[in-house]
């Protein structure tokens, strides 16, 4: 079992890391890092100790969920930021996707206000 975060380099997806990686460590639990095709941006902060899995789909959630589901996942933990209900109605979202499908828990992370 281990902790799997969704990352995208983004202010969300920061503080999505940092709170996955403070969740494995409270956990005693490794923290896999899933993320899309392309190098990882260097200023990502990714810890040195986490497994960082490059799953080549088109969409997030699905990278997210297959990470989950294959590496038997306690928590999954992704970013999110606030949208209109019309954003949310045109477009989805990702974040709501993986809550809604994800079989284990998923804690969902806002980015720091300040």
């Amino acid at each position: 079992m281990c902790i799997v975060v969704g990352h995208h380099a983004s202010e969300e997806g920061r503080a999505a890391l940092q709170h996955a990686h403070r969740e494995a460590g409270l956990r005693g639990r490794p923290l896999v890092v899933v993320t899309g095709p392309g190098p990882v941006p260097p200023d990502a902060r990714i810890p040195a100790s986490a497994d960082v899995v490059e799953i080549d789909m088109p969409d997030p959630a699905d990278r997210v969920l297959r990470a989950a589901q294959d590496r038997d996942a306690e928590l999954l933990v992704v970013g999110t930021r606030h949208r209109s209900a019309v954003g949310k109605f045109l477009l989805g979202s990702t974040a709501q996707r993986i809550v809604l499908e994800a079989a284990c828990p998923v804690l969902v992370v806002k980015a720091d206000p300040s």
